[in-house]
């Protein structure tokens, strides 16, 4: 099997593993789709965040680009801002990381 043909195969299987899990509930209802520690995955409500079952216990902000992650399990699911941003302050929305800058 050729590599190209290889990661098509591959790509087509984790699909269906994937529909299959969202769609196998049987009673015409939306399934929940969860992760590994139980959390339910969810679709964030902003481009500039994705949905990570282990992202981190507190998110770097624009004041606190480095802030202590001691929480339980050392990760939590949901929201996260997408690489090249950042929140602009706690529970805040994802910004540009160089529009820190400029605003200081």
């Amino acid at each position: 099997m050729a590599c190209g043909n290889y990661i098509s195969w591959v790509v087509i299987v984790l699909l269906g593993v994937v529909a299959f899990r969202t769609v196998s509930c049987g009673d015409g209802t939306p399934c929940k789709v969860l992760c590994d520690n139980g959390a339910e995955m969810i679709s964030c409500g902003s481009k500039t965040e994705i949905f990570n079952c282990c992202g981190p216990c507190r998110e770097p902000t624009c004041d606190n680009p480095l802030p202590s992650q001691d929480c339980e399990g050392g990760c939590k699911a949901g929201c996260f801002c997408r690489n090249g941003y950042i929140r602009q302050h706690a529970d805040g929305p994802c910004v540009p990381i160089a529009s820190c800058k400029k605003a200081k």
